[in-house]
């Protein structure tokens, strides 16, 4: 009997579920493309080191895409592998040592989180959803629709105010809001990775919906999807199909769908997109019109004298390999101890600040330190505008050299992997709706890792997930006394 995986997935489930013949010519093929350059070489085994790492979940993978382990496997692959590859080629196979040492630790890193993961819920039983059960659709689907209408609705209204006050904008019209820290538009970033929650619940609510629904749902996504491709910000609108597609695979009984074929055509589409989006954002047309005023902002589109050059194909390898890399953790391996030494603890004793609000301490000492971190060793200035900064491992390397990755890593995925053991214990054993409700916050690494800077990853596990459990306890406890909700493990429902 097929899995749902296999259903889905007819061609991905034959690499996944027997990987070694594909690892094996991948690291054979990793020989001869050495001839052209290291980094091709390298980028092969990455690949492999991924199609390994998606191989041993298993146990998830029939429901969940966004595993953390998965998560790591794609971003292995997108950075380290594919845009790695892409630079090179821009740069004609050249050989850059702070790639190749970003490559060799990514690998390394990648292949620790996956043990570490995998060691703590390697005796959880086998993830299904009784998607069938009534009594499951009550206790569990009945609140999350209304949660991803709630959450959907305020991914709307985020994207409207951002192109009425600015702040969601890239032109020239969003400079001020930009450098203002509080405004109509911080209400939607307190609880920043529930945000997204709507966009996975989408094809629930979808699903479940009436025809009046149904139409009101895809005119707000139209909405949303029109003003989120015109802000200039790729993340906006390509992150959000990604979740709705995990969405459509976490609830959907539709087993004529087969997901490969809509990944490929996906991939073909967003792929260009990069590139365009780096040429529409950065014309004269775009940084001179307002979001708000959609007409014209799109109509920067149709001015070829701006995006003649991405006919150049070494450009759009350079832009695109660039995007998909994402962090500047070459520049640290490079330059680090040589033109900047090693700081060791420096700056880790401020760790209690993240208790204390910005708004009531506005000189206290940098907390998110990634993007600083990056101006520094890209010595460029500061521009609030900007997306540079530097990995978990890059900082662990720049304060404690090559052991500090080793053991940082390592003590750190242990404790997520008793984290994400403790999720599943609660969904199975104690409350479906509580354990969902956290799973779904978990699917927010794909965008927001668990990792950062040292610092950032103190301040997201010490500040930002308590912050996060208030609305995610204040969901189950509404659910509880409003819809009658009783506590209930996964294993108690009928699975069909």
């Amino acid at each position: 009997m097929n899995t749902r995986f296999q259903i889905y997935f007819p061609f991905a489930s034959k690499i996944f579920g027997n990987p070694l013949p594909a690892i094996a010519v991948l690291f054979f093929a990793a020989v001869p493309a050495a001839l052209l350059s290291v980094h091709y070489s390298m980028s092969l085994v990455c690949l492999a080191v991924s199609v390994y790492m998606v191989s041993t979940q298993r146990r998830f993978i029939d429901y969940i895409l966004l595993t953390p382990v998965n998560v790591f496997a794609f971003y292995l692959f997108t950075g380290p592998s594919l845009g790695v590859s892409l630079v090179t080629y821009a740069n004609q196979g050249a050989f850059n040592y702070g790639f190749f040492v970003h490559q060799a630790v990514s690998c390394v890193t990648a292949l620790i989180a996956m043990v570490c993961v995998n060691h703590a819920t390697r005796r959880l039983s086998i993830f299904r959803l009784p998607l069938n059960d009534p009594q499951f659709a009550r206790d569990v689907l009945r609140p999350l629709i209304l949660l991803g209408w709630v959450f959907f609705s305020v991914a709307v209204m985020q994207m409207i105010v951002g192109a009425v006050t600015g702040a969601g904008d890239r032109g020239y019209f969003g400079e001020e809001a930009s450098v203002q820290f509080f405004g109509p538009w911080s209400i939607f970033a307190v609880f920043p990775r529930l945000t997204n929650v709507g966009f996975f619940l989408l094809p629930l609510m979808f699903f479940r919906s009436s025809m009046v629904s149904k139409g009101i749902i895809i005119g707000m996504f139209a909405v949303y999807f029109l003003f989120a491709f015109a802000s200039g910000s790729r993340g906006a609108f390509i992150f959000p199909l990604f979740y709705i597609s995990c969405g459509i695979y976490l609830f959907s009984n539709f087993r004529a769908v087969k997901m490969d074929v809509f990944a490929l055509i996906g991939f073909c589409i967003l792929a260009p997109l990069f590139v365009i989006v780096n040429e529409f954002r950065t014309s004269a047309a775009f940084q001179e019109s307002r979001l708000i005023d959609i007409g014209q902002r799109l109509s920067a589109l149709a001015d070829r004298n701006e995006l003649d050059h991405l006919k150049r194909e070494a450009k759009g390898a350079q832009v695109l390999g660039g995007r998909l890399i994402t962090v500047h953790d070459f520049l640290v391996y490079e330059k680090t101890p040589g033109i900047f030494p090693h700081v060791g603890f420096e700056g880790l004793g401020d760790f209690y600040w993240v208790w204390v609000p910005y708004f009531f301490a506005r000189n206290r000492p940098i907390q998110q330190d990634a993007y600083f971190i990056a101006l520094q060793y890209r010595e460029i200035k500061y521009n609030p505008r900007s997306r540079n900064r530097v990995s978990f491992n890059a900082d662990l390397y720049r304060r404690f050299s090559w052991p500090g990755i080793v053991v940082g890593n390592v003590l750190f995925f242990s404790l997520f992997g008793l984290f994400y053991r403790k999720v599943f214990d609660i969904l199975y054993k104690r409350n479906a709706l509580l354990g969902i409700l956290l799973i779904l916050y978990t699917f927010s690494y794909f965008s927001r890792g668990p990792t950062n800077t040292v610092m950032e990853t103190w301040w997201q596990w010490a500040y930002e997930f308590p912050k996060h459990l208030v609305p995610i306890l204040a969901i189950y406890y509404a659910s509880k006394w409003f819809l009658r909700y009783r506590p209930r493990g996964l294993f108690s429902y009928k699975m069909g």
